[in-house]
């Protein structure tokens, strides 16, 4: 004779206290990813510098990484935070000249690191030295971004799993 079971089954358990532990390990995956988020642009910011065509140095001292959001918006509500690596436009060269024209033609006309004549515009003799240790030349700022994204999401996947484990 076999036994019914019954159809409705009880498990306690304490919601208020599952969610806080949902939310917690969420806000500390979050805080993870930021800090990761943060480290890695900085480190592509160094990579497009070094990439960055030089003659004054103005070029190089425009890209920047600046952190956005995080505050309070308009409706009272917390902003999400990001992160962008950017050339700053409004750097003035020391001939009083903004550095925003002179970085788009040096990022998508200048000559490709290794490929001479594949850009509109060639190295000039200190970019040429900085080449000698660096990969001097077009697409700067792409090429530093193409090379740390790989680290950026490991690093993002590792903060993740360690927080589901954590549980």
């Amino acid at each position: 004779m076999s036994r019914k079971k019954s159809a409705k089954s009880r498990v306690k358990c304490d919601v208020d206290k599952i969610s806080f532990h949902m939310q917690q390990t969420g806000n500390k995956a979050m805080d993870g990813i930021y800090r990761v988020m943060k480290d890695e642009a900085q480190k592509m910011m160094r990579l497009a510098r070094a990439f960055a065509p030089i003659d004054d140095g103005d070029l190089e001292s425009a890209i920047k990484v600046e952190e956005l959001g995080g505050g309070r918006g308009a409706g009272g509500r917390f902003s999400r935070k990001s992160i962008r690596v950017y050339i700053d436009g409004d750097v003035m060269t020391d001939q009083g000249i903004r550095v925003d024209e002179y970085a788009m033609k040096m990022h998508e006309l200048l000559d490709l690191p290794g490929r001479p004549g594949s850009g509109f515009y060639r190295l000039g003799p200190k970019s040429q030295a900085k080449a000698l240790v660096s990969e001097v030349g077009g697409k700067f700022m792409e090429r530093a971004f193409e090379e740390r994204y790989k680290s950026l999401m490991t690093r993002i996947s590792k903060v993740v799993s360690h927080n589901r484990r954590r549980r």
